[in-house]
């Protein structure tokens, strides 16, 4: 067997150890599920109703940004600033207008594809801006806070109170008139 020089054991050694020490930083490193060091991510979007008629939406993010809220009448937005949407699933709406609350509909989109008022204000925002845009039974103003986690996380919470007046009845369905007589009577 060829014998190495000392060099050689040197330099090897000191590549494992370099190898060695880049993973016990990698693993004692914090994981997050998405975004980077200057954006967070969505993880998840909720709505929880409770027996008083109050209601709650939230977001959870993967650290805290400042958000910008934009109410007008019925319509409440609020802009996640350094926000993504990585999951597509979570740019599916909320849709709460079976509950008897204040919210009918909230969702998530990724602030280039707002529409309305909200494209308007795009210019201002950053490409990695979200929007929550919610659609309300009465204009009221409910009160928002971004709560942080010890793990570094953040929940967008955002309380809407007990409506004023109940929603309206859903429409009930018809059944067939008892008149028309189906094909199989007809046959006998």
């Amino acid at each position: 067997m060829p014998k190495s020089s000392p060099r050689v054991r040197v330099c090897a050694v000191a590549g494992s150890l370099a190898l060695l020490a880049l993973a016990v930083a990698a693993l004692a490193a914090p994981r997050r599920a998405g975004g980077s060091e200057r954006t967070a991510a969505v993880t998840f979007a909720g709505f929880y109703a409770f027996d008083d008629g109050a209601s709650r939406l939230y977001v959870r993010l993967t650290k805290a940004v400042p958000v910008e809220p934009t109410l007008a009448g019925k319509r409440a937005e609020y802009l996640l600033v350094g926000a993504t949407i990585l999951t597509r699933n979570n740019k599916n709406p909320l849709i709460a207008r079976h509950f008897v609350t204040e919210v009918v509909s909230a969702r998530l989109v990724p602030e280039g594809e707002a529409k309305g008022k909200a494209k308007a204000r795009a210019s201002r925002a950053k490409p990695a801006d979200a929007r929550l845009i919610i659609e309300m039974r009465e204009p009221v103003t409910p009160a928002h806070r971004m709560v942080e986690s010890a793990d570094g996380s953040a929940t967008l919470v955002i309380d809407f109170p007990k409506p004023k007046k109940p929603p309206p009845p859903e429409p009930e369905e018809t059944p067939p008139s008892p008149s028309k007589a189906s094909d199989a009577e007809k046959m006998q």
